[in-house]
Parts: C-alpha cells; structure tokens; sequence
C-alpha cells in the first residue's frame, strides 16, 4: 500500500480514539455532582511561591487570572488533580475550589496551561 494510505488509517485511528475519549469524558463530566465551584478571582490568594514576576507577566502568552479560571473551571476534580505542571506540581484539595485555586496559582501563560491541561491526557 502506497504509504499515504497507512498514514491516514492511523490519522483516522487517533481522530476515533480522540473523539471516543472527549465524549467518555463529556459523559463523566455530565454526571459529576456538580457543586458550586464558581470562584472568584478576589478569593485566589498567591504565596510567595507562586506570586507572578514582572518577567513572566510581560511574556506575550500571559494569562490573567480570571482567564486561568475561566479556562480551568469546566473540569472535573478528578481531572483537575491529575493535571501537573512543568515543575510537577499538582492542585491538591479535598473541594473543587480549593483544588481549582490551586490549579490556577501553578501555571500562568497559554502555553504552560496547555501542558498543564495536557499532563492529565490519558491518552499519550
């Protein structure tokens, strides 16, 4: 077989595992007790370990807090933990909202929450 055939039966392959993995996890959040976990950006409180420096606030893909939040609040708390970031830290907390407060204090660009986001794939 002419190997741009293979290569889309396994293009096509990961696309179906991709979308059967989006709506097993649309299925889990949809029956996730759902609690109030809407947080508000006055709440978050920084240590001085996570307190966002000037050099890191000027970067281009800097994220604000409400927008951390904003991007982080959909997930489930079971995937929220299994998040990390580059440093190998993750939210811990027995509530969502602790556990979201500290979601968004471990990472601070687009790119970081992406990877973020992306450590909790269980699909590697």
């Amino acid at each position: 077989a002419p190997p741009q055939q293979f290569q889309s039966q396994s293009q096509s392959k990961r696309d179906q595992e991709f979308e059967e993995g989006l709506n097993r996890l649309r299925k889990e959040y949809a029956t996730a007790p759902m609690e109030d976990d809407r947080l508000s950006v006055s709440s978050l409180k920084s240590t001085d370990s996570t307190r966002t420096t000037d050099s890191v606030r000027d970067r281009e893909d800097y994220l604000k807090q409400s927008e951390r939040l904003f991007i982080l609040q959909p997930f489930t708390v079971g995937a929220l933990k299994n998040m990390r970031n580059y440093e190998g830290q993750t939210p811990a907390g027995d509530r969502k909202t602790d556990v979201l407060a500290r979601a968004v204090q471990l990472v601070k660009t687009k790119t970081e929450i992406v990877d973020f986001i992306l450590a909790a794939c269980p699909y590697k």
